[in-house]
């Protein structure tokens, strides 16, 4: 939803191919009192392997009140593109930068800074199984930064999402959450707005998980810099 507004938008996938005729992604504005004039949106493009995978996010700038949207394909050469919602009109899609160009990008992730224009965007993804990884950058309000990789191989599933992120609500940290390759250990980098952290020494364990984590869900305290992490 935008900031101090009624508009929302809607995006969702259906499983249709691009060998159908029918559109894979859809978006629509809701402005308040119905669908926006020129805000629908379709287009026909492979999901990124199963259609029960997630390939498709929106988030809202919190100062400007434009909305980003993310998507991915079932080409790796395709990657993740992404259109901005001005609230009159779409923008011409772009290009997420891509840190290994023969990954099929899965499970994107929109993560708003509530003080800023900046969006952290997170997505787990696979090579060739078992070799998954995980990834994040930044849209900062006018382009892309920060790309990394959080992890390049392990046994974590893909087909969920294995990485989230949240922002400290004193600090303005954001801090992401990923799991780490096939063992029980949740990795967690942190983003200050230029850089990102090595990985935290001091990993958290999670007991009672074989066979790696499927789900990471990360939530911020209003109030406080504290973060509930949900494996």
């Amino acid at each position: 939803t935008k900031p101090n507004s009624r508009e929302a938008i809607f995006v969702g996938q259906n499983d249709s191919s691009a060998a159908t005729s029918k559109p894979a992604f859809h978006i629509q504005v809701f402005n308040g009192s119905g669908i926006a004039y020129n805000s629908n949106l379709s287009f026909n493009e492979a999901l990124p392997g199963s259609t029960s995978v997630k390939a498709i996010d929106c988030a809202y700038e919190q100062i400007s009140g434009r909305a980003l949207v993310v998507w991915t394909t079932d080409a790796a050469a395709n990657g993740t593109n992404y259109t901005i919602w001005n609230g009159t009109a779409w923008s011409e899609y772009g290009k997420l930068f891509d840190v290994d160009t023969a990954t099929l990008e899965r499970n994107p992730t929109l993560i708003p800074n509530p003080r800023s224009n900046e969006i952290i965007f997170v997505q787990s993804g696979t090579r060739t199984a078992p070799l998954n990884r995980t990834s994040a950058q930044a849209w900062n309000g006018t382009n892309w930064t920060g790309i990394i990789n959080f992890t390049q191989n392990g046994g974590a599933d893909n087909s969920y999402r294995t990485v989230d992120c949240a922002y400290e609500s004193v600090s303005g940290l954001a801090r992401c959450f990923y799991a780490n390759g096939s063992s029980n250990n949740l990795g967690v980098r942190t983003w200050n707005g230029i850089t990102w952290s090595e990985p935290e020494p001091a990993q958290f364990a999670v007991t009672n998980i074989s066979g790696g984590m499927r789900w990471v869900d990360a939530k911020a305290n209003p109030t406080t810099n504290e973060i509930m992490v949900l494996v």
